[in-house]
């Protein structure tokens, strides 16, 4: 009888491509054996070139990131997303995503104006042992974007 232990590792790949993160985490959780196997794939994809933005949450995954024992070799393209949240607020669709943003505005705010975002930055790539490229990121509300690698 077929399972996923006795599929070529191609098709394993070739199956997990199409899943949804949350899918594609069950599966990986499935089984030792299926987390071995796609392992490599699976760090290359995700871990490999990362866009980080200046928020508390985008920042502490950073981290997270970096102070993992494997996923911290991985990491060799960063990219920092520079957009900030403007001074006013957009329409929006309901009082939930106007509470979100007016939220995020706040924290933004105060995660740049104490200089966290820079000493969470240093924090991060400090422990990127392979990390070759990094390239920062800024879009103008009018969609135009400028890119800069280092």
């Amino acid at each position: 009888m077929a399972s996923l232990l006795t599929l070529p590792l191609e098709l394993l790949i070739a199956v997990s491509v199409y899943l949804p993160t949350p899918d594609l985490s069950a599966l990986r959780l499935t089984c030792k054996q299926v987390e071995k196997s796609l392992y490599e794939w699976f760090a290359k994809e995700f871990f490999t070139k990362k866009q980080f933005m200046l928020t508390e949450k985008s920042l502490q995954a950073f981290i997270d990131i970096s102070k993992h024992v494997s996923f911290s070799k991985k990491l060799t393209h960063v990219i920092i997303g520079t957009d900030v949240y403007g001074d006013s607020i957009a329409a929006f669709k309901d009082e939930e995503a106007a509470a979100c943003w007016v939220q995020g505005y706040r924290d933004q705010k105060a995660l740049i104006s104490t200089a966290v975002d820079y000493e969470m930055l240093v924090e991060a790539f400090r422990s990127l042992p392979n990390l070759q490229t990094v390239g920062l990121r800024d879009c103008k509300t009018s969609g135009s974007c400028t890119h800069a690698q280092y």
